[in-house]
């Protein structure tokens, strides 16, 4: 009986994975500890800062933009879903780690640019850690698909915006560039995808996602993937119009007095 017993408790355990529950990868944690986010805000607020000092900023503009770039996609994810108090204000940590990052450039901005390379790895698991913190928030508060992977987007690309908007210039991810926030848009997309179609838990769905966003990013750089400009074929179909409205109207075969046929 106690056979049987174990065998009817798998059976059952099987069903209601294929019905939706999740299941775990052997050999995939059960999720992301809580301090990689807290790194992922780190990296942001440290590019934000460099990027203040390199432009001449003061220690409130640096440190104002190292907040705004690290914790920007967080607060603009808590503020689109409505949770109340950001957790970036609830958990002090967040805050402790964009000052240091506003210190660490200020001080040291061109070592964060010497340092380039680590930057560029560190950029890339930071952009899949927030792409999937924003859709994995969505879906928790059953908004469809589309609306995880906008939020999603948001909260990975939300403190580049942010930060370029109060530093007085075009947000960048908006211009032709390396994929930035293309590869947050592929990220919530895999994770939602994953969430939604397959039976395998949130947690081991943003590991997946962010060695995803990892490659597409590192690559993108390496390969000098871009994005490119709008095109407006405005011109093209107008030229393609006139030449269909004004062709030739064809010969009136319509036979003259005194002709012959």
């Amino acid at each position: 009986m106690g056979v049987l017993t174990d065998v009817a408790e798998y059976a059952l355990t099987h069903a209601q994975g294929r019905a939706g529950a999740d299941i775990v990868i052997e050999g995939l944690p059960a999720s992301l500890p809580h301090w990689t986010q807290l790194a992922a805000v780190g990296v942001g607020a440290v590019s934000g800062a460099a990027f203040a000092a390199r432009r001449g900023f003061d220690v409130v503009g640096v440190l104002v933009l190292s907040v705004a770039a690290g914790l920007g996609g967080l607060l603009l994810r808590d503020t689109l879903l409505q949770r109340g108090t950001s957790v970036v204000l609830i958990d002090g940590r967040y805050l402790i780690i964009a000052a240091v990052a506003a210190v660490i450039g200020f001080f040291f901005a061109g070592l964060v640019d010497r340092l380039e390379v680590v930057v560029v790895v560190l950029d890339a698991l930071a952009l899949g850690i927030l792409c999937t913190a924003g859709a994995n928030a969505a879906l928790a508060m059953r908004l469809p698909p589309v609306s995880a992977v906008f939020i999603g987007t948001a909260t990975a690309a939300g403190g580049l915006v942010l930060r370029d908007l109060l530093a007085g210039v075009a947000p960048g991810i908006m211009r032709p560039g390396i994929l930035s926030a293309a590869a947050g848009f592929i990220g919530a997309v895999t994770f939602t995808l994953l969430q939604v179609y397959s039976p395998i838990s949130a947690g081991q769905a943003q590991i997946i996602v962010v060695l995803v966003v990892f490659v597409v990013r590192l690559l993108a750089v390496q390969r000098k993937w871009r994005t490119r400009p709008a095109r407006d074929f405005t011109d093209r179909l107008w030229q393609a119009w006139g030449r269909k409205t004004d062709k030739p109207d064809k010969p009136d075969k319509t036979l003259e007095p005194g002709s012959i046929e």
